[in-house]
């Protein structure tokens, strides 16, 4: 099967949803940790970075709002060790 290649589903759903988007150095995740729930409103975009953050720091969760703040607080890590002082 040499050039085929398997592409993630939350992946495929994305770009149906965001056509034109970029998606290098990003990652899919499903807000509420389902594998099966592929809502517009489910699926968010993440920095490849903040997503090893969130895992690393045990940040991901099966519940949708504090998966939206793990983001959140995992963005602010990010970039505030960007900072240079």
């Amino acid at each position: 099967m040499e050039g085929k290649r398997f592409v993630d589903k939350r992946v495929v759903k994305w770009l149906e949803y965001y056509p034109n988007d970029e998606l290098k150095g990003y990652v899919i995740l499903h807000l509420d940790n389902d594998p099966f729930n592929f809502a517009k409103d489910n699926l968010v975009k993440v920095k490849k970075e903040i997503f090893l953050l969130m895992l690393n720091n045990h940040l991901y969760f099966s519940n949708k709002e504090l998966n939206k703040s793990a983001i959140m607080v995992a963005t602010n890590i990010y970039y505030s060790k960007k900072i240079k002082v």
